[in-house]
């Protein structure tokens, strides 16, 4: 039986971790033994909990040497990581023979897109037994720009628990958040941090707003660019019509209440098939999004949704307003989104976790 070891960067409620999360919970319903070592542990109520044991060193972060010490008490067969700097953090373990399996969640950022970083990571990524990549955008990136044998680079998709994703009633879920029960209503779900381009998605958002009186938009997510997006509400007039949550653990409520689900991500972001997305469909939701590595694969452009080029406000607000100016269409997408949304499911994707599992240690 697999002993397996997951290597995450933080216990936030990110992407990266949540997926985690959830992958550890179907291996241990598959009969997995598993530890989990957090780099840098949160001490608060926002962090993720994990069904498994996780490995400590003290209250501090866990460095480098501290997962190679993990790795040598615990001897898992094999580890499991989750993001870039989870796999620096497990590399020892792939020194020392242990199958190790890097989950590349995004597009490579400009930092190591080239030069000498370029080679350093192409060198760790070459040490992974094997390479999963949540897009084949993704899988293409990886084999061509770090040099990895095609064979060892496989696709699986990002997935989140479809069964915890449920609409409620919509009128119960407005009434929760204060907003009118006949108004058009946009959300967001995700930190607010650069890469997703918050401030450049209001401006895109409120110049929709501001040809349509009725029209409410919603922020579920916090972060360090949090005070900038209120203030940018209050300076186009639209501080009025906007919502800004703040951290948001019932997502399925907040996405009840829409009509509509925005995303948005820089060009250069590690942005790669965004769990939010997901369940905006899983609750079924059209989606308007900025076009990045993996969403091509998840929105079909005009059946569940628009896709933009980045940094197209223009575009961004044309597409927005044409899917709230439309209820039929809102209605087609959202529904073919949602037939779709069992292609992502957690309990799929982990049985191709456990495959390839098999695959690295056999």
């Amino acid at each position: 039986m697999h002993r397996v070891l997951h290597v995450v960067a933080t216990d936030r409620r990110r992407g990266a971790e949540l997926f985690a999360s959830s992958l550890a919970g179907r291996l241990a319903e598959a009969g997995l033994e598993q530890l989990v070592a957090i780099l840098r542990p949160a001490d608060d109520a926002t962090a993720v909990a994990f069904p498994a044991p996780l490995a400590r060193e003290g209250r501090g972060p866990l460095t480098r040497a501290g997962v190679a010490r993990v790795i040598r008490a615990w001897r898992p067969t094999l580890i499991q990581a989750h993001g870039g700097e989870a796999l620096s953090a497990a590399l020892p373990g792939a020194l020392a023979r242990t199958p190790l399996v890097y989950r590349r969640i995004g597009d490579a950022p400009p930092s190591i897109s080239s030069g000498w970083r370029r080679a350093a990571f192409g060198g760790a990524v070459r040490r992974c037994a094997r390479v999963v990549a949540v897009a084949e955008a993704i899988r293409r990136q990886t084999i061509e720009l770090f040099r990895v044998p095609a064979r060892h680079v496989v696709t699986i998709p990002n997935a989140i628990d479809t069964r915890a994703v449920r609409p409620i009633d919509r009128r119960d879920a407005r009434r929760a958040l204060g907003l009118p029960t006949d108004a058009r209503v946009s959300v967001q779900v995700g930190a607010l941090v650069q890469e997703k381009d918050p401030l450049e998605l209001l401006e895109a958002v409120a110049l929709a707003m501001s040809r349509r009186p009725d029209v409410r938009h919603v922020v579920a997510g916090d972060g360090p660019l949090r005070r900038q997006v209120e203030a940018r509400a209050r300076a186009v007039g639209i501080d009025g019509r906007i919502l800004v949550l703040g951290e948001c653990r019932d997502v399925p409520a907040v996405l009840s209440a829409a009509d509509l689900f925005v995303f948005g991500a820089n060009p250069g972001s590690m942005e790669g098939m965004p769990a939010s997305v997901l369940e905006a469909a899983a609750c079924g939701l059209p989606v308007v999004a900025t076009r990045i590595a993996g969403l091509e694969e998840v929105v079909a452009e005009g059946r569940t949704g628009v896709l933009v080029a980045p940094g197209d406000r223009e575009g961004l607000a044309d597409a927005v307003g044409t899917v709230l100016d439309d209820a039929a269409l809102r209605a087609r997408m959202g529904a073919a989104g949602a037939a779709q949304a069992g292609r992502f499911d957690i309990r799929a994707v982990a049985t191709r976790y456990l495959d390839l599992y098999g695959e690295v240690t056999s």
